[in-house]
């Protein structure tokens, strides 16, 4: 069933929830007649098993730009592989606070890495989980957008190393950048993070000693963090030698594949008393658990 065209006559709605509806074929572009949504959400009930054609899709989004109210947009698992030009029109929306555009097919070909005047200066929370940009982490657009509090870039197929640009991103308090194929130690500029809550930099190539990772984390977060997930990342090194600091732990996830973490689980482990989840399959330890 395709969305209805209609939807565009209803002046007055500040709120729009399609999510999950089965809508198949072109997203109607009278939606952007609505210029009084605040929120708009039509992220597409998505299905590997179903033929890319035929779900919802868009080759041509220049109607979001008349939403000039919008603070809120979800168009996740909507195919907006066909469309150029996609970051200039959503820049166009100063207002935007939450832009969720997980799995729509977005690539190198129609994703710019550099916005010459970036107006994206409330955005709160962005995710383009799933998208195939296959670019270099840096240097992206995305980095330098230092309003952010919510980075998800899973699975993007991001290479190179990890951006010192990092850095830039002071307010953020959930990072997740799982399943690319960065390499190389996380910069000291981290150390700027100091609101940071979740962070997972699983299934990357750090390739390093895990004591150098800890001591790249901010010191002033550790009483705010509270999920640290290293799962794939290729660590060595001693194991845990440094959980007594992160007292607020509730899911330290250290499911580090074929490495090398050595040694026994320290009676520290004890003091993380907020601590839920404990993850440390596939690694050498050895000695008493106390």
């Amino acid at each position: 069933m395709a969305m209805p065209g209609f939807l565009g006559s209803l002046q007055s709605l500040t709120y729009l929830n399609l999510s999950n509806m089965h809508f198949r074929g072109r997203v109607p572009p009278q939606l952007g007649n609505l210029s009084k949504l605040v929120q708009l959400d039509i992220q597409n009930y998505f299905m590997y098993t179903e033929l890319y054609n035929s779900l919802l899709y868009s080759k041509d989004i220049s109607w979001l730009s008349r939403l000039q109210s919008l603070q809120h947009l979800n168009m996740g698992s909507v195919d907006l592989s066909g469309v150029a030009y996609w970051l200039h029109t959503v820049n166009t929306i100063p207002s935007l606070a939450v832009m969720i555009l997980s799995s729509c097919g977005l690539n190198k070909s129609n994703t710019p890495t550099s916005l010459q005047h970036h107006n994206l200066t409330v955005l709160e929370e962005l995710d383009l989980s799933y998208n195939p940009l296959n670019s270099s982490a840096a240097p992206n657009w995305f980095w330098n957008v230092t309003s952010l509090k919510s980075l998800h870039l899973d699975g993007c197929e991001l290479t190179g190393v990890f951006p010192e640009e990092l850095g830039n991103l002071t307010l953020l308090e959930t990072f997740s950048i799982e399943g690319n194929n960065i390499k190389g130690m996380i910069p000291g500029t981290l150390k700027n993070m100091c609101n940071l809550r979740s962070l997972d930099f699983s299934n990357n190539n750090i390739s390093g000693d895990i004591t150098e990772v800890i001591d790249r984390l901010p010191n002033c977060s550790w009483n705010n963090l509270q999920e640290l997930s290293l799962v794939g990342a290729n660590l060595i090194g001693t194991a845990l030698p440094f959980v007594s600091t992160l007292t607020s732990l509730n899911m330290l996830d250290l499911d580090l594949g074929n490495s090398n973490l050595s040694g026994s689980l320290p009676v520290e482990i004890g003091v993380l008393t907020k601590l839920t989840t404990l993850v440390l399959q596939n690694n050498n330890l050895s000695g008493v658990i106390s």
